[in-house]
């Protein structure tokens, strides 16, 4: 994880979350306390990885797109078997073709069509993620996975 920040709003997230938690276990005390940013000594990441030869290294969050240069340096600075990502797709343009092609998996999350997806993302996320997927992924030959958010609706 290289962070809990996000770039999107998105109606059922971490913020509404915590109010369903809080409401059913008004007893329960949570700290909701988390660092913005995590860093990694990356030379005992390195150490880590390299005696470890299955070692997969996954960038999650928050948006790990947000730390696009935190990503790319451990990327260049730690041998891992496999680098995967977990995204939403909107910063997926941020990242160059050398490092897209580096990643063994890109999971990017949608909610489902586009006006379900713009519904709880914002208006144009839906566009702007298969863009993204399209520009950046495709002609990667990249394993390109959605992940759908389930909902009631």
């Amino acid at each position: 994880m290289l962070t809990t920040e996000c770039n999107l709003k998105c109606r059922y997230c971490y913020g509404e979350a915590l109010e369903d938690v809080d409401a059913d276990f008004p007893d329960f005390e949570i700290d909701y306390c988390l660092p913005k940013r995590i860093s990694y000594d990356v030379d005992s990441l390195d150490r880590f990885c390299r005696q470890h030869p299955d070692c997969v290294l996954t960038f999650y969050g928050g948006e790990p797109l947000l730390c696009v240069d935190e990503a790319k340096q451990l990327m260049d600075q730690v041998e891992a078997k496999h680098f995967l990502i977990q995204t939403n797709g909107l910063l997926l343009d941020r990242l160059e073709s050398r490092y897209v092609n580096r990643f063994h998996m890109i999971l990017v999350s949608i909610d489902g069509d586009e006006a379900l997806t713009d519904f709880y993302r914002g208006k144009g996320a839906f566009t702007k993620v298969i863009i993204n997927c399209w520009n950046n992924c495709y002609g990667a030959n990249k394993h390109l996975r959605t992940s759908k958010m389930a909902s009631k609706q």
